[in-house]
């Protein structure tokens, strides 16, 4: 996995690699924040999907 800080907002996630995820049971969060430096900012909301089958099971915002 590589994480590439694009600006002092933006940065992006690639070199991920799930082998036959269509098939398996997993959650993917979603975080949104007041900025990435986590000495200054906080967390305000978490989303989260579950996926089985390659098919929504429950959706969740937090």
């Amino acid at each position: 996995m590589k994480l590439e800080f694009i600006s002092d907002t933006h940065y992006e996630v690639s070199g991920i690699q799930i082998k036959d995820y269509s098939h398996k049971r997993f959650c993917i969060f979603d975080f949104e924040a007041t900025g990435i430096n986590h000495d200054e900012e906080y967390i305000t909301q978490i989303g989260a999907v579950i996926f089985e089958n390659n098919s929504i099971l429950s959706e969740k915002n937090i």
